[in-house]
């Protein structure tokens, strides 16, 4: 009758002992997606930091028509007030769809294209958007193997209880289109 305390105490062990490794897991694949984030979130503030520049030169020339500037203007404040990954992910997402807006409107106005500044300022964001799109294949990546990772059973129970969420990834939509 020694051996049923023994056996229990093996079971027990190996189930702590596999809880421990799915939970050490998880932990390292949104860890992964949390460097990721890091990695894109550099070329982001770049474009935030580019984003009123490009703003004031565009409108000095599209006059009254403010909704798209406004509309960046309000993304862009958005973005940078997000307080979480996921949160920022979503207001970058608004951003950029905001600017390919900004840019579709923009192109009424032909004399804009001659502009130096807006010239500049639409090179490097362009620049921008390279780099920005490679992060966001990572951290896409980096998302899909996290939300992978917490939908498999028997992780799925382990996600469930220490409350592992899935992520958001960026929305390549289309193209900001500023050539």
């Amino acid at each position: 009758m020694i051996f049923v305390p023994v056996i229990t105490l093996i079971v027990v062990t190996g189930l702590i002992a596999v809880l421990i490794r799915i939970y050490l897991r998880l932990l390292a694949l949104r860890r992964e997606t949390d460097a990721a984030f890091v990695a894109i979130d550099i070329p982001l503030e770049e474009r935030i930091d580019l984003i009123p520049h490009l703003v004031e030169t565009v409108r000095r020339y599209s006059g009254h028509e403010d909704g798209p500037l406004d509309d960046v203007i309000a993304a862009r404040a958005a973005a940078t007030a997000a307080d979480s990954v996921d949160e920022r992910v979503h207001a970058e997402n608004r951003l950029s769809e905001t600017l390919r807006l900004m840019f579709e409107a923009a192109r009424t106005h032909p004399e804009l294209k001659s502009d130096e500044t807006y010239l500049r300022l639409e090179t490097q964001l362009n620049e921008l958007e390279i780099r920005i799109a490679a992060a966001r294949r990572a951290f896409n990546d980096a998302v899909s193997r996290f939300n992978a990772g917490i939908q498999i059973y028997p992780d799925v129970l382990v996600a469930a209880i220490l409350g592992f969420t899935p992520r958001d990834g960026f929305d390549f939509g289309r193209e900001l289109g500023t050539g």
